[in-house]
C-alpha cells in the first residue's frame, strides 16, 4: 500500500560473522564482522546469515514499546528495557533466515531457535533491523 502506510514488503538484514577460538580460554566465540578490515582479518572463517523482516506498523510498534518498558521507581517513570525490546524485535518482525543445521537442513525461524542464537548475533540482527527502519538524512545522502 503506497503513501504513509507501513510497507508489507519483506526487507533483508545480513549479518556477517566468524567463529573464532579465544586464545586465553580456548573457547569458541562469535565475532560479528562490522568492517572490511575485520572481513580481511578473518577471511575464510567469515559466514553470513541472511534474514528477511517486515516493517512494523503504528500499532505493532506501540505494542512493542509498551511491552518492553518497565517502571523505574528511582526515576519515577517508565523506561525502555533494551534487552526485552531487542528480543521482541527478533520474535515479532524477523520472518525468515537461511540458517542450516550440521546436516544442511534449514532451521526454522521460530521463537525457540531465535532464543538459542548467540547473543552477539542476536544483537547484530536487532541493530541491523533498527538501522533499516530508521532512515536518516545521512542515509539518504543529504
Amino acid at each position: 500500500m503506497p503513501g504513509p502506510f507501513a510497507s508489507e514488503e519483506l526487507f533483508p538484514v545480513v549479518v556477517k560473522y566468524a567463529e573464532v577460538k579465544v586464545p586465553k580460554s580456548g573457547l569458541m566465540s562469535i565475532v560479528v564482522i562490522r568492517t572490511d578490515e575485520m572481513a580481511q582479518r578473518y577471511k575464510d572463517a567469515v559466514r553470513e546469515i541472511n534474514t528477511q523482516w517486515v516493517t512494523p506498523n503504528w500499532t505493532e510498534n506501540n505494542d512493542l514499546l509498551r511491552s518492553s518498558t518497565r517502571w523505574d521507581r528511582e526515576a519515577g517513570e517508565r523506561i525502555l528495557d533494551w534487552t526485552t525490546y531487542r528480543a521482541m524485535v527478533l520474535e515479532k518482525f524477523m520472518r525468515t533466515w537461511d540458517i542450516k543445521d550440521d546436516k544442511g537442513v534449514g532451521v526454522p525461524c521460530t521463537k525457540e531457535y531465535i532464543n538459542k542464537l548467540d547473543p552477539n548475533i542476536g544483537a547484530a540482527l536487532a541493530e541491523g533491523f533498527l538501522a533499516k527502519i530508521s532512515v536518516s538524512e545521512r542515509d539518504l545522502g543529504n
